[in-house]
């Protein structure tokens, strides 16, 4: 196992750890000590002592019984994941030894989470091509692309956070060549990076293989900074790191990105396409997308479902006047969101906003971050990372923009921080219960979809509900174009034309370039648009059904309680935990 979580862990740094309500045990005590002993166990299992992503999950990894060793960048080959899965079926029988009568529901809901998580693990053994070939190199969405800035928010708290680090940069290069040696493999299997994604690529590893090189690179001076401060550190002990550091930045970390850069130009691969074009692609995108969405569910009901909600916009917009649509419509495309000054001060107005909706916690402490310019264009718009499953307040939650500050961006602000993925984190902060295990199952449905929900949302806290509701469907209506061109050319194996279809019976104007730029970036994404957008409208289901069925008695606080207390787990498990909430409430 911990081949396969050591490759996976540092991806949950950037979504929302949980923990849940404290509740009255059922009898046998004894059986449940085992069980939670039993999943100390497999915390410790699930991770390699070399992984990284310990730095960032613990603050105080003896605590846990956790032995780190020097870190380094994990690959998982074919017999890893053949031996991982061997472990994983082992896993699930042990599990299942405790009995629901032995457990308390806390436990119970923890096993099948930890269940879950080990069948979807055994599901892609099939697919090494896919799951491990695009994890460290691409454009988006992968560990290059954000791995400066994950560097930039590591911890320096003994001397062996120092070593680790340094380790983690000297052996750097070897990991990259590693994954780029599958790619290879992968262009030769007809599984590997499309054309067009090889030049995006190409493009974002040359900004940062040219910058790191660069003395003045963000990196250098911040670990410069660090470093001065620690002191557990001689002077001498200083003066070597920074001077070992400076050399790794500028050799291994700009020489890892140009080697990229260098063999992927080599490559001459086929036109970039959906996986329904690939070998087994069409397989594994059904599978990808019922576990990156939460829900088991076909892509026909998924479509089912998408229509469902297309007709509630059309519906909507037909009983518009035209009047209220243009005027609506002009405040959309301005994107005005308020008169605030800074990221603090936006956040701060939408604490003192939320609590008609959501449980009231206190301000988090957290910290705004700028992404830097060499990195830029490979990351997403902003990314929140998860403290640490022992936090205790004392250090900042981060956050990262990319870019300056601007009103526009108000959504992105509530999405990563309040009620967003902040906010969630530092909800289950106060609860207790929850096996800290649950932190390294989490389910990007669960966060995306929360955090995507919440911001809509908060936009009447700024402006009226009228005008919030037609912010959610104009949303609602692209997003729906998104879900459904990622399906089509994922699992119906749609060419650039047949996207070019879809495309204009949503949106007019939209001129060649961009439509090639937004075909190349879902076929290099999949499955990514409906993890945050098909996830929202599987939470507002399940708001709606809780409000038709409780009518008077229902309540936006309690149903995001319910919400919120049932965790980070699949749709699959929440729409039970929902249907308890709503029972007892009747």
């Amino acid at each position: 196992m911990k081949k396969i979580l050591s490759v996976l862990l540092v991806t949950l740094l950037l979504l929302t750890a949980c923990s849940t309500k404290q509740e009255v045990p059922r009898e046998d005590v004894e059986v449940s000590s085992e069980f939670s002993e039993y999943l100390d166990t497999l915390l410790v299992d699930f991770v390699s002592p070399t992984d990284f992503g310990i730095n960032f999950i613990l603050n105080k990894p003896e605590d846990y019984k956790f032995e780190p060793e020097l870190y380094e960048i994990g690959f998982t080959t074919e017999e890893d994941l053949k031996e991982s899965v061997s472990e994983a079926k082992e896993m699930i029988k042990e599990l299942k030894k405790f009995s629901e009568s032995s457990l308390s529901n806390q436990q119970l809901l923890d096993r099948d989470v930890v269940i879950e998580y080990l069948e979807d693990l055994i599901e892609m053994e099939p697919y090494y091509d896919y799951e491990y070939g695009s994890s460290m190199i691409g454009y988006q969405r992968n560990t290059m692309s954000n791995f400066t800035s994950t560097l930039e928010s590591y911890q320096f708290r003994t001397k062996f956070d120092v070593d680790a680090y340094l380790n983690l940069l000297e052996t750097f290069p070897d990991a990259v060549q590693k994954y780029l040696d599958l790619e290879l493999v992968r262009q030769k299997n007809g599984t590997g990076f499309g054309k067009e994604e090889i030049v995006e690529i190409i493009k974002v590893n040359t900004d940062t293989a040219q910058q790191a090189k660069n003395s003045d690179y963000f990196l250098i001076a911040h670990f410069n900074d660090a470093i001065s401060k620690l002191d557990f550190l001689t002077s001498e002990e200083k003066n070597a790191a920074i001077a070992k550091h400076k050399t790794l930045i500028s050799e291994n970390l700009a020489g890892a990105y140009q080697n990229v850069v260098d063999t992927l130009s080599q490559v001459d691969a086929s036109t970039s396409t959906g996986l329904a074009n690939k070998p087994d692609g069409k397989k594994y995108y059904e599978l990808l997308l019922q576990q990156e969405t939460g829900l088991k569910a076909s892509i026909k009901d998924i479509e089912k479902v998408l229509n469902e909600e297309e007709a509630k916009v059309r519906k909507y917009m037909m009983f518009l006047s035209e009047k209220d649509y243009e005027n609506m419509y002009s405040r959309y495309q301005e994107r005005s969101f308020g008169n605030f000054t800074s990221g603090k001060e936006l956040l701060s107005a939408i604490q003192n906003s939320y609590t008609e909706e959501f449980p009231k916690i206190d301000e988090p402490y957290y910290e705004l971050r700028k992404v830097d310019e060499s990195i830029a264009a490979a990351s997403s718009p902003a990314f929140y990372y998860t403290p640490a499953i022992d936090y205790n307040g004392s250090e900042p939650q981060i956050i990262y923009i990319n870019g300056d500050f601007d009103n526009s961006l108000y959504t992105t602000y509530a999405h990563e921080g309040l009620p967003g993925h902040m906010y969630q984190f530092s909800y289950f902060m106060t609860l207790k219960d929850m096996h800290p295990i649950r932190s390294l199952v989490s389910h990007t449905s669960n966060a995306e979809g929360w955090a995507n929900y919440t911001e809509r949302l908060a936009v009447k806290y700024v402006s009226d509900q009228a005008y919030a509701d037609f912010y959610d469907m104009m949303e609602t209506f692209t997003e729906l174009f998104h879900i459904k061109a990622d399906i089509g050319i994922h699992y119906y194996g749609w060419n650039l034309t047949e996207f070019r279809e879809l495309l204009d019976t949503y949106f007019v104007g939209i001129d060649e370039e961009t439509a090639q730029s937004i075909y190349t970036m879902i076929v290099h994404n999949p499955a990514t648009y409906p993890t945050y957008y098909l996830s929202t409208i599987y939470i507002k289901n399940l708001k709606e059904k809780a409000q038709k069925e409780l009518d008077e008695k229902y309540s936006d606080v309690e149903f995001h309680e319910a919400f919120l207390s049932s965790g980070s787990a699949s749709f699959n498990v929440i729409e039970k935990e929902i249907e308890k909430y709503i029972n007892s409430k009747k």
